[in-house]
């Protein structure tokens, strides 16, 4: 009898079939295949019970889809000496795991959570296989019934008072805040000022600094500059002025008087390379640089998480794409470093680089990075999309 592994999406199948060989068979859910019964009270599917303070879920498998993936896996899962669940690490991915769990009748299967699809990485998860994360499970039980509770009570009542078509636990708080933007935009008063600096021949400019006499500018710390942005590098700028008549007589004084250089000091700066990429920095690169949407880009980086076929078989190119961690591997750092003390030795630095966490970061996962140093964009260029090699050369660089 075959090993069975389960993952989440059917593209995964083939990369991870050729990873674990022919003792497993590597079978698909297909993404969710459960959802919230449409019964009960407003249809919600469950029942709030306020005196113990728990919600009851009633949950039935997703017409057409559901009962067919259900029906395979339940044949898959008879034939097998073992099965191990291996949806993505993520919220969704141990809720989906647990719904196996429950229409499959597994007593206590093994969880099996892997950030990129490698031979080391996959194995590794095997090995170390744990049990399932109830709390994830739960928080994904309460995304489904906060948005059934929205949708179904809130957006009839929006309908009702303002005509808008519906709510949403994520486009309503959305809205609210493109709404607030707005109202600050609207209330904003522009401020018209005036810099005044000199260029010299000799390459170099100064920035007028004001003076003691008493005049009209402005400090530029009491100005929000409502389109810059929010971790924009501050650049060098004079005093702001506020009449044209007073950076006029400002400009005379300069031609009429002689400058003179009072000090000369010499700065090393040193700059930190940019943190890697999470899922919103990804979506927001991918915008400006290649034009691509937030779907379009996920899209694409779901393809080059799951792997491609190239001449070395098939391949998981990146790590998971759904993440807020900025870290990386200790293992992948060295091999970093190994790749650049070969190709660039001229840039090995001295330190790693550790990014500072942000407050709200899950850090399940990685950064989003390449999984093979070796593979670079110039040389599987012909083996994918136009789109995929796009996005695969602005993760790799």
């Amino acid at each position: 009898m075959k090993k069975l592994l389960l993952v989440e999406s059917p593209s995964k199948c083939k990369t991870i079939q050729a990873i674990l060989g022919s003792e497993w068979q590597v079978e698909a859910s297909f993404g969710h295949f459960t959802e919230l019964a449409k019964d009960g009270e407003d249809s919600l599917g469950f029942t709030m019970h306020s005196d113990t303070n728990k919600i009851e879920c009633r949950y039935q498998l997703t017409e057409g889809k559901g009962q067919q993936v259900v029906a395979k896996l339940r044949a898959a899962v008879k034939n097998a000496s073992e099965v191990v669940l291996a949806t993505d690490g993520d919220r969704e991915g141990e809720g989906i795991a647990w719904h196996l769990q429950q229409q499959l009748h597994l007593r206590n299967p093994k969880r099996a959570v892997y950030n990129q699809i490698t031979p080391t990485a996959v194995k590794a998860a095997i090995t170390n296989a744990h049990q399932l994360d109830l709390n994830l499970i739960s928080a994904q039980r309460a995304r489904q019934c906060l948005d059934r509770l929205i949708g179904f009570k809130v957006s009839p009542l929006v309908r009702r008072t303002s005509g808008g078509s519906s709510a949403g636990r994520v486009q309503s708080v959305a809205l609210h805040i493109v709404c607030q933007r707005e109202r600050e935009i609207n209330t904003f008063v522009p401020i018209t000022y005036w810099s005044v600096w000199t260029e010299y021949t000799e390459g170099f400019t100064a920035f007028y600094a004001g003076s003691s006499e008493i005049e009209p500018v402005l400090d530029d710390q009491d100005v929000t500059d409502d389109a810059s942005e929010v971790n924009a590098e501050s650049t060098v700028e004079s005093k702001r002025v506020l009449s044209e008549a007073e950076a006029a007589r400002i400009i005379q004084v300069a031609r009429n008087h002689p400058h003179i250089v009072r000090e000369a000091t010499g700065v090393t700066a040193q700059k930190s390379p940019l943190p890697p990429f999470i899922t919103s920095s990804l979506q927001q690169a991918a915008s400006v640089r290649l034009g691509l949407s937030p779907e379009e880009t996920m899209k694409v980086a779901q393809e080059l998480f799951e792997g491609v076929d190239l001449p070395q078989g098939r391949k998981g190119l990146i790590t998971y794409h759904r993440t807020d961690s900025t870290s990386l591997a200790p293992e992948f750092c060295a091999e970093v470093k190994e790749w650049l003390s070969k190709h660039d030795p001229d840039n090995v630095p001295k330190k790693t680089t550790r990014h500072r966490e942000q407050a709200t970061a899950q850090s399940a996962h990685e950064a989003i990075r390449p999984t093979y140093l070796s593979i670079t964009p110039k040389t599987v260029r012909d083996h994918l999309s136009a789109k995929q090699h796009q996005l695969y050369e602005l993760i790799w660089r």
